[in-house]
């Protein structure tokens, strides 16, 4: 409602108007509501959440809050993004944010290092989505901490190099005891190439110097207590018998 005093007719009134908003008051109601709905989402996932425009946070989730050593979302709004990554890596998050704010173009995920608020660094992945926020464009960045698997897969690399360039021959068997890998070194003292004993059981190597009952405790031991080890003989491909130790 509107009112206005006029002169009317020689005397002072007043003029009112008045406009019925209860649509837009509706639409206004169910826009907050989306807007709390949206929020509890984006706080419910468990990855980090950033939405930021003009190189600020304008909304952070509580993941975000936590893999940046927050005390909540709130204390990083504002805050430059550019100070949670590392400066290997600052270059092409511009990039990546020009092409989401200025071109409404999303960036696919990538692994980059992201630094908290405490200095110390951690592997992530992160892309970047264009949206419009507060109606004006902005980039949300979904990002998750792999610190742990970057870990694993160094130490996976690790032990598959110790494998692949070992001087003691190596075999890994299926639960059914048929081969499924060898490394290079079983290869040098057996003559048989991976090729050639893959699927097939490590019996093949069987000098028959051994009675039955010898593999029979070898097994209740290695089902028993879960490991076995001793001398053993052994038959390469061209007959020859050797002497080996066997874990």
């Amino acid at each position: 409602i509107s009112a206005k005093a006029i002169n009317y007719d020689g005397k002072m009134v007043l003029w009112n108007a008045a406009r019925d908003i209860t649509r837009r008051k509706l639409m206004d109601t169910r826009l907050r509501q989306s807007e709390r709905e949206y929020r509890h989402l984006v706080d419910m996932l468990p990855y980090g959440i950033f939405i930021h425009s003009d190189g600020k946070i304008l909304l952070a989730n509580h993941m975000a809050a936590r893999l940046f050593e927050a005390e909540s979302p709130q204390q990083l709004a504002g805050l430059p993004v550019l100070q949670f990554v590392h400066p290997d890596y600052q270059e092409i998050v511009r990039q990546r944010m020009h092409l989401a704010i200025e071109q409404g173009v999303d960036s696919e995920m990538i692994e980059e290092k992201l630094v908290a608020l405490d200095g110390t660094g951690f592997d992530a992945e992160v892309a970047a989505i264009a949206i419009h926020y507060n109606d004006r464009p902005a980039s949300l960045a979904v990002f998750n901490d792999i610190s742990v698997r970057k870990l694993n897969e160094g130490e996976l690399r690790l032990a598959a190099s110790v494998y692949h360039n070992s001087n003691e021959g190596m075999v890994i068997t299926d639960a059914d005891n048929h081969i499924v890998a060898v490394n290079p070194a079983f290869t040098r003292l057996t003559q048989y190439a991976a090729e050639e004993v893959i699927g097939k059981s490590p019996s093949l190597l069987k000098s028959g110097l051994q009675p039955e009952d010898f593999y029979q405790e070898m097994w209740n031991r290695l089902r028993g207590s879960g490991r076995w080890s001793g001398e053993i003989w052994n038959c390469r491909k061209d007959g020859s018998l050797y002497a080996e130790y066997l874990s």
